[in-house]
């Protein structure tokens, strides 16, 4: 068993292994992305002006 653990299949099968939340099903890890998840509060920097400043900004836009 050693041997498969120090082989370069392991190596590079470690190297190429992508984290992934717990406990979550098959199918909720097809739908999970780190980058889609909601931003913890104590990690939250925008506040109301930054929503209304972004709105109006956005109104702007020729395509809307």
């Amino acid at each position: 068993m050693k041997k498969a653990k120090n082989s370069k299949i392991a190596h590079w099968s470690d190297k190429l292994a992508v984290e992934s939340e717990p406990n979550l099903t098959t199918a909720q890890l097809m739908l999970f992305y780190h980058d889609l998840k909601p931003v913890e509060p104590l990690r939250r920097q925008w506040g109301a002006w930054n929503f209304v400043g972004f709105w109006v900004a956005n109104s702007f836009n020729i395509n809307t």
